[in-house]
């Protein structure tokens, strides 16, 4: 799958993972991008206006880190390494002190 806020990074293959983007910035720090995460992060970004500040916020992890699963779930990942840490989208964001609630969901009373 394309991801194309990634586009800036090497494209690499990990055939252990081939559902997860998988990619090395110039550095050569690796980091891999779980559908869930990128799911997330896209409706994330339909909601706010937060989205360049996220990205360069994963650029910033990936960087001090050298080895990153951004995951959507870190309890279940689909990615497992050692040697690697774990972010999902909620990390970045309390980092950053950006929120959304998701207020347009309907109640849960009836008439």
């Amino acid at each position: 799958m394309l991801y194309p806020e990634f586009n800036q990074y090497k494209s690499l293959l990990d055939p252990q993972y081939p559902r997860c983007n998988f990619y090395e910035n110039d550095a050569g720090d690796r980091f891999y991008v779980e559908p869930g995460f990128y799911t997330a992060l896209m409706g994330y970004g339909e909601k706010t206006s937060h989205l360049p500040l996220i990205l360069n916020r994963i650029d910033e992890i990936v960087r001090a880190n050298h080895r990153v699963i951004f995951t959507n779930d870190f309890e279940f990942p689909m990615v497992h390494k050692d040697d690697y840490i774990y972010q999902e989208l909620i990390d970045i964001t309390d980092q950053l002190k950006v929120t959304w609630i998701d207020d347009t969901r309907p109640s849960d009373y009836g008439d």
